[in-house]
């Protein structure tokens, strides 16, 4: 766990001046200021900062996926008496800066924080500790609804595999059971899914809305989707087979009861794992289906081996 550290430095002369120089052109827009200010003159005050608990990976993600469009200026607290600019949100943005070889980045200047250097620390670490709680983050649906427009091929292709069956898309957060009916609750479940492909994605859509279970609110859950992509991802030679036999006995029966049987067989299981290991045994027994989950493998690594052979 490496980052390219701000540690606060001795002032001098040059230092002194170029702080000057950016508080000198600090720029009011509305009620706030920015400047863009070089890297050499940010710190960090590690006793409220995240610095040190930065992981690699972490930061690495945010260089190779950088895009200024979407970076928001840093905040940061001036400190006149060091001659720095103390950054308060934003410290991965600015260590990502850094390694991509940038002099410097833009910031919001707190100006109006006390000067007062232990009671600007409290002001600081409160700023720091709240950063998030104003944040309005993107709802899964909303960030959907965006990636389409944008032509994000999986968000594409699971809009175009809902429309052809006329199901909804909507995450299950906060909502009433008439609103779940006829929906894909398990939005991120489903995405996934559908990056592994298009066939896949319409067969899972295909059994359910055959069996009639799109017509419940647990049709479109987690647990069902997830253990129909396991089921008919691990034999892409008995595919065909696997969901002509999950049709016709998903159509016999309710979801709920279907997941009952599962539960009572594997009650030691979580969900998921209930329901694989349960489609499992039933296809062994009508249509003579290998066994890959059960036995003496473990879930976890049948999970993964899922996920690599249909990679």
């Amino acid at each position: 766990m490496t980052t390219i550290n701000f540690t606060p430095v001795t002032s001098t002369p040059a230092t002194a001046s170029l702080y000057n120089l950016v508080v000198n052109n600090i720029q009011t827009i509305g009620n706030k200021k920015f400047a863009y200010i070089p890297l050499e003159l940010l710190a960090t005050d590690n006793r409220y900062q995240r610095g040190a608990l930065t992981t690699e990976s972490k930061i690495n993600k945010l260089v190779n996926s950088w895009d200024k469009n979407l970076m928001n200026p840093i905040l940061v607290s001036p400190h006149k008496e060091e001659a720095l600019f103390y950054i308060v949100d934003g410290f991965h943005r600015a260590d990502a800066a850094k390694r991509m070889g940038f002099t410097g980045i833009e910031a919001e200047v707190l100006v109006d924080l006390p000067e007062n250097p232990e009671q600007r620390l409290v002001a600081e670490a409160k700023l720091f500790g709240n950063q998030l709680k104003a944040v309005d983050k993107l709802t899964p649906i909303q960030s959907h609804n965006a990636n389409v427009l944008a032509g994000v091929s999986a968000n594409i292709l699971l809009e175009r595999i809902a429309e052809k069956y006329n199901v909804n898309i909507k995450p299950a957060n906060c909502q009433s059971r008439e609103k779940r009916i006829n929906t894909v609750t398990a939005f991120a479940t489903a995405l996934r899914v559908a990056k592994k492909g298009e066939q896949l994605l319409d067969d899972i859509f295909d059994i359910i809305c055959y069996a009639g279970w799109n017509m419940g609110t647990e049709g479109f859950t987690n647990w069902v989707i997830q253990a129909l992509s396991n089921i008919l991802s691990m034999h892409p030679d008995m595919r065909e087979a696997s969901k002509t036999a999950l049709k016709e006995y998903f159509r016999t029966r309710e979801v709920e009861n279907v997941l009952a049987e599962a539960i009572v067989k594997y009650p030691l299981r979580k969900k998921n794992a209930q329901m694989t290991l349960f489609l499992e045994d039933y296809l062994h027994t009508t249509i003579g289906m290998p066994y890959v989950y059960t036995k003496e493998e473990d879930m976890a690594t049948a999970t993964q081996a899922t996920a690599e052979a249909v990679a």
